[in-house]
């Protein structure tokens, strides 16, 4: 696991998108999502009395290669190159 933290306005999430393309040509999965988000969709499971959603949770996020864990208000997802070879994917 690695984190990227600097001052706000500098290109963090900049970056991170552009790695995220980067590694989408290259055929591997990346999710770009916020940190809140994905929090809340992991608490979900567990305050709706849904442990057993967990693990099927974690699994999904498991078959990433990268995940970009945001503080911004940015896309969910990375939008894929036209062509690219996982543009039918997720």
């Amino acid at each position: 696991m690695r984190y990227v933290s600097a001052s706000p306005g500098v290109g963090k999430s900049h970056l991170m998108c552009g790695l995220g393309h980067a590694l989408i040509e290259v055929g591997r999965r990346v999710l770009f999502t916020r940190r809140s988000d994905l929090v809340q969709r992991l608490q979900g499971c567990r305050l709706r009395g849904a442990n057993l959603r967990l693990p099927q949770e974690l699994a999904k996020l498991d078959r990433f290669d990268l995940l970009i864990l945001d503080d911004q208000r940015l896309p969910n997802r990375l939008p894929l190159p036209s062509g690219s070879p996982r543009s039918g994917s997720r």
